[in-house]
């Protein structure tokens, strides 16, 4: 309370009350006892009080934002949950920034102190490097709004499926006796790709390789003995996967 004064000779008295930060507290009373004296010098008999008051200088804290899954790849959502110290009100997605992707419209089951909502990760992307942010325009019911924002922690996000970028036969006119170089390369390292992912026609491969992680493969194909054959392919299919988990789309020939 600021210092009291009078400006009609001491029968009204004003004063600035500044509530104490950080409080919630429904019953406060503001007392004057009996020490003062009228200008005679008798005193009160008795004090009086105010009428209850209420203080509520605690801000809300968003606590928590958590993604269920931060490792995301295609076909896959993560549900984000958002939790403050108290119930808040006047939140929605536009106190949320994103980073590649989308977010359903966040609800809560407990009357405002736990939000969630269906993040969906953007197509064809590969972004190691991701947050969500909450700001702070939502108040609490009091009216209080957040003195500072919370982020979740990293996430990931690779929904580009892997691409076989070619398929290449050294020689593409064998004879008797005759091997061909086949040369698979993709558009990023892949796994689980073995001769169970080749469909051929007329020959045999030998055992598969990779000299650069997983990007370019080669293996020998023997054509077949005692056969002539002038329409041929060799097709990679769709069983293999990136390093994230995703399988190309399409095969290629």
């Amino acid at each position: 309370l600021s210092a009291v004064s009078s400006a009609d000779g001491g029968v009204t008295w004003t004063g600035t009350f500044t509530p104490t930060d950080d409080i919630e507290d429904a019953t406060n009373v503001i007392t004057v006892g009996t020490t003062l004296t009228d200008l005679a010098g008798n005193a009160p008999l008795a004090g009086n009080n105010t009428s209850n008051y209420t203080i509520d200088t605690k801000e809300p804290l968003v606590s928590s934002l958590v993604m269920s899954d931060s490792d995301l790849k295609i076909g896959e959502t993560s549900t984000l949950t958002i939790t403050f110290s108290e119930a808040v009100t006047n939140f929605d997605n536009t106190d949320i920034t994103l980073e590649n992707g989308t977010l359903t419209a966040v609800s809560s089951a407990d009357g405002g102190v736990t939000w969630t909502g269906t993040f969906t990760p953007t197509d064809d992307i590969e972004d190691t490097t991701n947050v969500i942010t909450v700001g702070t325009t939502l108040t609490d019911l009091a009216g209080n709004a957040p003195l500072a924002g919370n982020s979740t922690s990293n996430y990931g996000v690779d929904t580009k499926e892997p691409l076989v970028s070619s398929v290449v036969m050294s020689d593409s006119a064998l004879k008797v006796g005759e091997t061909s170089t086949l040369t698979v390369t993709f558009s990023e390292a892949v796994t689980n790709f073995d001769h169970t992912d080749y469909t051929l026609e007329n020959g045999t491969l030998t055992a598969i390789s990779t000299a650069d992680g997983g990007v370019t493969w080669t293996v020998i194909f023997t054509p077949t003995d005692d056969i002539e054959d002038a329409t041929n392919v060799i097709s990679v299919g769709t069983t293999l996967t990136d390093l994230a988990g995703n399988a190309p789309l399409a095969v290629k020939d």
